[in-house]
C-alpha cells in the first residue's frame, strides 16, 4: 500500500467527517464509523460520487481494503 490509497476512513473525511455524513444520510454518525470496517453500503455510492466528487473506483476500492483487514476506525 501506498500513501496515495484511498481508505473509506479518507472518503469520510473528505466528506467533511462522520457527522456531516450521517446529518446527509439516513444513518446515525455511528453507522459511519461502522463503515471502516464493513466497508460504504452501496446504496449511498450515487450520492457520495454526485455530491463529494469521489470516483465509483476510490469507493470500489476502499470498500476492499476495509473488508480485507482490521481497518482503523472512522475519526
Amino acid at each position: 500500500m501506498t500513501n496515495s490509497t484511498i481508505t473509506v476512513q479518507s472518503i469520510v473525511a473528505r466528506c467533511g467527517g462522520a457527522s456531516a455524513l450521517a446529518a446527509q444520510l439516513p444513518v446515525s454518525r455511528w453507522a459511519v464509523y461502522k463503515w471502516a470496517q464493513n466497508g460504504i453500503p452501496h446504496e449511498y455510492w450515487k450520492l457520495l460520487m454526485l455530491s463529494h466528487d469521489v470516483t465509483l473506483q476510490e469507493l470500489h476500492d476502499a470498500n476492499e481494503i476495509a473488508r480485507s483487514r482490521e481497518a482503523e476506525p472512522v475519526s
